[in-house]
């Protein structure tokens, strides 16, 4: 009896998401044709995580469709048009659903990157596709597109790409491994007084000899104050981070301006930017953030100017005051102190 009261359960919860999810849809719709689209996305999106169904999942392409997500799109109407054999509200919509697919597909291209090492990580505008060699040809949205290559020990690998729809296109990368510093060895020679008090002269003057041979690092910045070996550094740190917030905020509003000439009534030199009611917004986005791009690269050059004005602040105020020079020995005997300096002018 117990089994029985409750095997319903799972009917009435699955019932119940799909509800939800069938409300989510339908304020969706409401949203979208009011001219809504960016405000529905995130409800579709909703509805598809709770109840993943070929009718949530052609909504959802839709949508992505007319936002001009074009690779989103191919994989949910996808999804949409294969998951079941039939499906009442996919076959009443297979013909709309079918060529949205097309048009989807018609602003992808395919790119194929090989190279070496393997196990390097792909990213395409900062999204990781994986690690080399790739499987398959990746789809990616026509248009400009940030590849990186990276690699632990390898130089990064930076390029950018212009792909067109319905192209396809190789990319071949070498990374080439990073620079090791090459290590300098500091000998000190002392010899202190002992049973060998009687060393012949010739012995002294074999190790001075011996002293001159060897590479002896100039002191430099281990007579800074900390504060003036960190501010470098610290000044270069900013700068990348401002560079990476240029980078970031200049991407965005490339995405802002491309919805806003995806919408046919937006223009840049139109009263209120446009008829259509989208305009303005995406262009007063677009301008912020081009903005804060331009912004972020100023204050990026201002802090790298600033990072190697101290670097080479620092090269000379070491250099001048270094006591010690390449090729400097100091020779302590029984009897004899010995001092030897070599300089290139």
């Amino acid at each position: 009896m117990l089994g029985i009261a409750l095997a319903p359960a799972p009917a009435r919860a699955e019932s119940s998401d799909s509800a939800k999810a069938e409300e989510l849809i339908a304020k969706a719709n409401e949203l979208r044709r009011q001219g809504h689209d960016e405000r529905a996305l995130p409800m579709f999106r909703e509805a598809y995580s709770i109840s993943r169904t070929p009718r949530s999942a052609g909504q959802l392409g839709l949508v992505e469709l007319a936002l001009g997500y074009w690779d989103d799109a191919s994989t949910y109407l996808t999804e949409s048009l294969t998951t079941v054999r039939h499906h009442p509200w996919v076959d009443k919509n297979r013909a709309m659903l079918e060529t949205a697919l097309q048009t989807a597909r018609s602003h992808l291209a395919e790119l194929t990157v090989d190279g070496t090492p393997s196990g390097a990580e792909l990213f395409l505008n900062g999204k990781s596709m994986g690690n080399l060699p790739l499987p398959a040809a990746v789809s990616v949205n026509e248009g400009r597109i940030e590849m990186e290559v990276r690699a632990s020990g390898y130089k990064t690998d930076q390029r950018v790409l212009t792909l067109a729809g319905k192209t396809s296109q190789r990319i071949v990368v070498r990374l080439e491994k990073e620079a090791k510093a090459t290590p300098v060895e500091a000998v000190a020679v002392v010899t202190q007084p002992g049973a060998d008090d009687a060393t012949p002269p010739t012995r002294n003057a074999e190790r001075v000899a011996s002293a001159r041979t060897r590479d002896v690092p100039a002191a430099g910045d281990d007579d800074l104050p900390t504060w003036r070996r960190v501010l470098p550094w610290s000044l270069l740190a900013g700068a990348v981070v401002a560079g990476a917030f240029g980078i970031w905020q200049q991407t965005d509003s490339k995405n802002d301006l491309d919805s806003f000439d995806m919408i046919p009534g937006c223009g840049a030199d139109a009263p209120m930017r446009g008829s259509d009611p989208r305009c303005d917004g995406l262009y007063q986005n677009f301008s912020a953030k081009r903005t804060r791009a331009f912004v972020g690269y100023g204050v990026a050059g201002a802090l790298g100017a600033g990072a190697i004005g101290v670097f080479i602040w620092n090269a000379v105020s070491g250099s001048s005051a270094s006591p010690a020079a390449p090729g400097t020995a100091l020779i302590v005997g029984p009897r004899e102190v010995a001092f030897s300096f070599t300089h290139s002018f």
